[in-house]
């Protein structure tokens, strides 16, 4: 009688992760409709839920995309963190205390106006190969973005920039 060796299933469980899992998520940017200032915040963190695997996992940011249907083509910061807090009052300076800072470990893509590719109406900014690492915050599985204006006085419409983000699940 002969018998055949057991092959082990690959799972997490049993042989450790098999392929990092690939997500895509987007989000429309509330802002505020008056001009901007050089260095003011043009959106605070806003929530984009079930982007960590856990609330202690890790996820790895491939690439982001904003499209700007206001036509503006600012250069701004893309700002990530991974807690709940707040960078400031949009349209003013960001004015996050040291504390928030740790809490959410921010870290930031910057779009340059050569980033962007104008559409006619509007002009989209696609960065590619980010290779950004955010840990989850231990308690939710939420990651939070806002922008940072870096220099113009751009103005946007309610509801004129979106993002999408591809994103590596660890």
């Amino acid at each position: 009688m002969s018998v055949r060796p057991v092959r082990p299933v690959a799972t997490e469980d049993r042989l450790g992760k098999v392929s990092a899992d690939m997500a895509r998520a987007t989000l429309v940017f509330s802002t505020d409709t008056s001009a901007y200032a050089s260095g003011d915040l043009i959106a605070d963190l806003q929530e984009i839920t079930g982007v960590f695997r856990n609330p202690n996992s890790f996820i790895e940011i491939i690439s982001a995309t904003i499209i700007d249907q206001a036509d503006q083509a600012n250069v701004m910061y893309l700002v990530f963190m991974s807690a709940s807090t707040s960078l400031g009052t949009e349209n003013s300076a960001p004015n996050i205390s040291d504390a928030n800072v740790l809490l959410g470990f921010p870290k930031q893509l910057p779009i340059a106006a050569a980033d962007y590719v104008d559409y006619g109406g509007a002009k989209v900014a696609q960065l590619r190969n980010c290779g950004l690492v955010l840990k989850g915050n231990g308690s939710d599985t939420s990651l939070y973005a806002g922008l940072i204006n870096e220099t113009g006085t751009p103005t946007y419409a309610a509801g004129s920039l979106k993002l999408e983000i591809e994103y590596r699940k660890h």
